[in-house]
């Protein structure tokens, strides 16, 4: 029971001690923010690094080979000689 009251008092103690320099100025300045001669601290701002992606290179693939075949030699046309005459050519009905 002894251990129990003397730990509270230990804290309520350190309580109040820590509170002491929060009433310092007995209420003058109201705060640091209002103080008349107040500058606010400069604004740091750490921008981080970019992230940089590559990208694989594309694929590059090689034209297909072009195959180029020859173009077909015909012989010339063997010459047709043609006797002169007179053909008749009859269709009857038998």
């Amino acid at each position: 029971m002894k251990l129990g009251k003397t730990i509270l008092a230990v804290l309520a103690g350190s309580a109040a001690l820590a509170a002491v320099p929060a009433f310092a100025d007995n209420g003058w300045h109201h705060g640091w923010r209002h103080h008349r001669h107040f500058v606010p601290a400069p604004r740091v701002v750490y921008v981080p690094a970019p992230s940089v992606y590559y990208a694989p290179p594309p694929a590059v693939y090689a034209p297909a080979p072009r195959v180029v075949y020859p173009a077909p030699v015909y012989s010339a046309p063997a010459p047709v000689y043609v006797q002169p005459g007179v053909s008749i050519r009859f269709n009857l009905p038998l």
